[in-house]
């Protein structure tokens, strides 16, 4: 018994959890998300536990991991491959922004996705009925979190993508310290960066993706329960509001993204003598990207949506014919009106009451989109190329306009 307890708490691959009682265990304690890759092998290497995930320790490991080796092999080989590496803004951002960002932003999206997982049931969504398909959904989603194939394609994946890329560049054309000055052939720190400290951020943008995938499945498998949805719910989407709150869970990721980006960007405006204007359509891009890509999940409730207005229309325009049938027939049926009691009754207030209603049905979203967590996600993801902005304006022409600013 003590032994299956530690498994459960360790996340072990393939054990109980695939339970449905178990599912709704981990949905209930706000640890639906936390796993795949590379979560579970930290746990399993007691890097991180499912409810601490020791953020600080595992930033510090990641940067021990790729930026430590690069800069020892750099020395080895060199102060001018040394001055290389610690002026490459690229490098600097990749690990010491955007990786920490991707860790820190694992513990945000598991908790804000694990909160709006759990509001399902906890504000009554999923009728009873269809509450054991709703463990076998979550049960189902812990299943894919944690499949091994997944974590092997991760890692996988990312190896090929640090060495295909070290491939296609020209040796030529890469950086001073990703070259021997011997030979001219690629250095250890050019090797350690494609085997090792390349493939380990693409592993965390991977996880990234693989949980977004997991999130996206699982509300297309809710999608598919019997959902008690209330067309003229003031959120206009339905009661289902809330899951557009989603989006907030992948603010980090998308600053990390633009961490990635602004580095590369920095390092043609400040090294390169580019003009940031230069880059505007492909930030602009970026933001785009991320902004389709953290809020096509919510597309999966889209279906359940227009059935809610279909079906809200439906009734309530019923409802509205008899109303407007019997306000016309005590109002205009050719009895005389009684003008003296006009203001005192409340056909004209219940009529307008109810017609009001209709408009919110009528209003209701297709898509459960939530604008202001979206403007925070756009936020974040600009917000890496901000220092370099300021980096490539002159000081004085800053402080001219500041001083304007405060007069």
């Amino acid at each position: 018994m003590n032994h299956q307890a530690e498994a459960g708490t360790q996340h072990q691959v393939g054990d109980a959890r695939a339970c449905p009682s178990e599912a709704l265990a981990e949905l209930e304690h706000g640890t639906l998300f936390a796993g795949g890759a590379p979560l579970n092998v930290q746990f399993r290497l007691h890097l991180a536990e499912p409810r601490r995930l020791h953020i600080v320790r595992r930033a510090l490991m990641f940067l021990a991991i790729t930026w430590l080796p690069l800069v020892v092999f750099a020395a080895l080989a060199g102060d001018a491959s040394l001055r290389s590496l610690l002026s490459s803004l690229g490098l600097l951002s990749r690990y010491f922004v955007a990786g920490p960002l991707l860790l820190a932003g694992e513990a945000t999206a598991i908790f804000v996705l694990g909160m709006v997982a759990r509001r399902f049931l906890a504000m009554h969504f999923v009728v009873t009925a269809d509450h054991p398909r709703f463990a076998a959904a979550v049960a189902s989603t812990l299943r894919w979190r944690d499949a091994p194939a997944a974590e092997v394609a991760a890692a996988l994946v990312a190896l090929a993508i640090g060495v295909l890329t070290s491939q296609l560049v020209p040796i030529a054309e890469l950086p001073q310290w990703y070259r021997s000055e011997v030979d001219g052939r690629r250095s250890l720190a050019g090797w350690w960066h494609a085997l090792v400290s390349l493939p380990l951020l693409w592993v965390l943008v991977l996880g990234a993706f693989w949980r977004l995938v997991l999130w996206t499945r699982f509300l297309w498998l809710v999608s598919r329960l019997d959902l008690a949805l209330v067309p003229v719910h003031p959120d206009r989407s339905a009661g289902l509001g809330f899951v557009g709150h989603s989006v907030i869970g992948f603010c980090l990721v998308g600053s990390a993204f633009g961490a990635i980006l602004a580095g590369a960007v920095a390092e043609q405006v400040i090294h390169g003598g580019a003009a940031p204007a230069q880059f505007k359509y492909l930030i602009a891009g970026l933001v785009v990207l991320t902004v389709v890509l953290f809020t096509a999940p919510l597309f999966a409730l889209t279906p359940k949506l227009l059935q809610a207005r279909r079906r809200g229309m439906w009734q309530y325009n019923e409802l509205a014919n008899v109303l407007g049938r019997r306000f016309e027939r005590d109002w205009f049926g050719g009895k005389p009106l009684d003008r003296d009691d006009l203001l005192e009754r409340s056909d004209f207030s219940a009529a307008t009451d109810l017609y009001q209603v209709i408009d919110r049905v009528r209003d209701l979203r297709l898509v459960a989109v939530d604008l202001k967590s979206v403007a925070m996600l756009v936020g974040a993801t600009l917000l890496p190329f901000v220092p370099v902005l300021l980096a490539a304006l002159p000081l004085d022409a800053v402080l001219k306009e500041l001083v304007t600013l405060l007069l």
